[in-house]
């Protein structure tokens, strides 16, 4: 559904189930959501990635961030939005 958006922001590279006309590359797979978290899987294994994670019925996005400022003083740190 996103696909012409992501390229007019400058995506490289496309994962799709559905086979797609496009001028940049693109990788067909049956799941979108399952093959997005095999590579998140391999990177993190491969580059040892720790990961925080936040739980909770309230405060987790002050919590995240909080977290964050406080790691990304010390580390290269990042955190989703």
């Amino acid at each position: 559904d996103f696909i012409n958006e992501a390229i007019s922001k400058g995506c490289s590279l496309i994962i799709s189930s559905v086979d797609i006309k496009s001028k940049i590359p693109y990788i067909k797979v049956e799941n979108t959501v399952s093959a997005l978290g095999k590579i998140a899987r391999y990177i993190m294994r491969k580059m040892c990635i720790p990961v925080v994670g936040i739980t909770g019925s309230v405060g987790k996005t002050t919590t995240r961030d909080m977290t964050y400022a406080v790691m990304s003083k010390m580390f290269n740190a990042f955190k989703n939005h």
